[in-house]
């Protein structure tokens, strides 16, 4: 699986400044076909990871925000 994706598409790491947010990006190398994945996983509120949502729903709106030029996304996680 990971061959094929490779040789399909450049993927790269758009961002991973947040704990437990990591933004990926997916060009196909063929066709026009823009993709973002957001790996995502934000800890239980009494975990000792700590828990703040609000900043961390704001950072993904923020990254919505900042990569509107793709075809489609996908937001996978733990939530």
């Amino acid at each position: 699986m990971k061959t094929e994706l490779t040789e399909d598409y450049n993927i790269e790491i758009l961002d991973n400044t947040y704990d437990g947010i990591l933004l990926i990006s997916l060009r196909n190398k063929i066709s026009a076909l823009n993709l973002l994945i957001y790996v995502c996983y934000l800890p239980q509120e009494m975990s000792t990871r700590g828990h703040d949502a609000g900043s961390f729903f704001n950072h993904l709106l923020l990254l919505n925000y900042m990569y509107t030029d793709y075809d489609k996304m996908f937001i996978v996680g733990d939530f």
